[in-house]
């Protein structure tokens, strides 16, 4: 059991971006994290705003852009350039992003830390695996925990691929 207690005040800051910024409108809300430590399994932000655009189309969506404070420019400058959507800013805070993931109604990802808490709150995530990492090793088996692997590195995985997963798997209404 991975699961953890989160604190209220972490829920209320959640609850206070979500009227703030109108997310509960939207009949999804999607989680972006765009950060990962090893360049062998970050993906590119541009793929991220190309299956946030293809996911729209299909789906009636608010993204919620996230990052590692280090990547607060990229995560800043992509949800300025994505239609219904908005940057989170209390990711070095680790109990609010467990919040937020927590309220949301899907996490996209790379392999890592992000990953694990969505495994934590039992949220859908979508985990996007390079390197060599053994996804036996690290991945949560779990019914809402999937993951995408195509090769060594992260960019073989396409927009067209995470939205595939996502309509397979029926995890968006």
């Amino acid at each position: 059991d991975i699961s953890f207690e989160i604190p209220d005040k972490s829920k209320a800051r959640v609850d206070d971006f979500f009227k703030n910024n109108n997310v509960r409108d939207a009949a999804n809300i999607i989680v972006i994290n765009i950060s990962n430590n090893r360049p062998d399994t970050r993906w590119p932000v541009e793929r991220y705003k190309d299956a946030a655009g293809l996911i729209a189309k299909e789906y009636n969506a608010v993204f919620i852009i996230t990052s590692i404070p280090a990547d607060k420019d990229d995560a800043v400058s992509l949800s300025q350039r994505m239609d219904n959507a908005v940057y989170f800013d209390e990711v070095d805070k680790i109990m609010d992003f467990a919040a937020l993931v927590d309220e949301s109604d899907l996490l996209i990802c790379g392999e890592g830390g992000s990953m694990h808490i969505g495994a934590s709150v039992n949220i859908s995530t979508v985990s996007l695996w390079g390197g060599t990492a053994s996804v036996a090793n690290w991945m949560h088996r779990d019914l809402k925990q999937f993951m995408l692997k195509k090769g060594p590195h992260v960019d073989s995985i396409s927009p067209e691929d995470v939205l595939g997963l996502i309509k397979q798997n029926k995890l968006l209404k």
